[in-house]
């Protein structure tokens, strides 16, 4: 007798959000909260940054199909910069600020809707 494998369509709806946190003992972790339709609790997901890098790292080096691997590893890591260099920038702007007394108070040089400077 065969028995035809069962498959069935699920729906779900969620939602999902991103966050990069520094823990007590400075390890970069990415968090990936999902919340399954309109619950208040979200599944947490914690990576730790230096383990997705050695995946990505594993991932490039490992891929006989991936000659160019290298390039992909050049590009994420000009983004790193790019990006390291923009939260510098902010948060060297925000201490300014603190430091001075007037933190975002009537300045044309701040986007406080975004929460950083017009550069």
């Amino acid at each position: 007798m065969l028995l035809d494998d069962g498959k069935t369509t699920l729906s779900l709806d969620i939602s999902v959000e991103n966050d990069l946190e520094v823990d007590a003992e400075g390890v970069l972790h990415t968090l990936t909260f999902i919340f399954v339709e309109d619950a208040d609790d979200p599944v947490e997901i914690r990576l730790s940054f230096e383990e997705m890098i050695e995946n990505l790292i594993d991932f490039y080096r490992d891929d006989p199909l991936e000659k160019a691997g290298y390039r992909q590893l050049y590009s994420i890591a000009n983004e790193f910069v790019r990006h390291a260099d923009r939260l510098r920038d902010v948060a060297g702007y925000m201490e300014d600020r603190n430091i001075s007394g007037d933190l975002f108070d009537d300045d044309d040089d701040f986007d406080t809707e975004n929460n950083e400077p017009n550069l």
